[in-house]
Formats: structure tokens, sequence, C-alpha cells
């Protein structure tokens, strides 16, 4: 292959994060190449174009490589504030050459997730309300989200009667 792309990108970004994208554009031939690369953004769930998301304007830029040499071109981006699959792709051309690579990273929340548990023993045929009032309210926070409430119920058997060996 004369014409090789090889994109620098993280595995995951957080909301909110800012990061450059690099993308290496290497010439193995024995003449130099000037050409276009193509970077896009797509979401995993719609396959839609995301580069706007991003706050990427234009995805094309032209490059110029000497034979045996190569060329790295960036690309900020600015993870939206949406949770979700996406993955980068970055094509270039170059005359007749063309090469291309596709990766695809999440983007996870960047809040912190928090954590509450309770303690309840029942016996027969009890009941119990729980309530988690600063949920409720989001104690106090305006800015706090609940994504979802997870209750775990754990049974254990007692038995109402003992029995002990005699020791000797």
């Amino acid at each position: 292959k004369d014409l090789m792309v090889r994109p620098y990108a993280p595995r995951f970004l957080r909301e909110g994060d800012e990061a450059e994208i690099r993308v290496q554009v290497n010439n193995a031939g024995s003449e130099a190449l000037s050409g276009e690369l193509l970077f896009e953004i797509e979401s995993l769930d719609s396959g839609k174009s995301a580069l706007a998301e991003f706050g990427v304007k234009d995805g094309k830029k032209r490059f110029q490589v000497e034979k045996g040499g190569s060329v790295t071109l960036t690309f900020a981006v600015k993870a939206p504030k949406m949770v979700g699959e996406y993955a980068f792709r970055a094509t270039a051309k170059a005359g007749a050459f063309e090469d291309g690579e596709r990766r695809p990273f999440p983007v996870l929340p960047s809040r912190l997730h928090l954590v509450q548990s309770r303690f309840v023993s029942l016996h027969g045929r009890d009941k119990k309300t729980l309530e988690f009032r600063d949920m409720a309210n989001k104690g106090g926070d305006p800015s706090l989200t609940s994504e979802k409430m997870v209750v775990n119920a754990d049974a254990q058997l007692r038995s109402e009667e003992h029995t002990s060996e005699p020791s000797h």
C-alpha cells in the first residue's frame, strides 16, 4: 500500500470532554502524494453523522505528503452532553490511492454515580415501605439527575429450631 491512514483517538470520551483527534497519513510510495482526508463521526444508533454534535464544522482537510513521509492532521472535538455509542472514521484519497479506518468509542457520563442502600429485616408476612426522600427532592441540588433505581432483595431462610450436640 502506498497510502495508509492511522487515527490516534481516545478509547472513550466523557460528556463535555474536549480532545484533539490526530490522523496520520503515511506515504510508502516512491512519489509525493496530495489529496483529501475525510473525517467523520457517526452515531452507531442512527448511522447518521454526529460531526455537528461534536463541534466539528468541516470534516475535510487537504494534505500533501512526501515520498516515504507522513503528515498529521488534527480535528478538535467536544463530546456532547449525551451518552451514546459513536465511531470515528478517517478516509484519505490521493489519486488512485485510498485508505481508511473506523474506530468505535463511547461517550460516557460525566456525572458521579451515587449509590444508596437500606437494610431491612422482615419476618413472616412483615411489610416495610422504604423511602429515599433525598433522592425524591434531589437533595436540594437541581442539577442532580436520577438514571435508575435498582432494588435487590436477598432471602435468607431462618430456622426457628436450634439443635446442638452435647460435647464430650
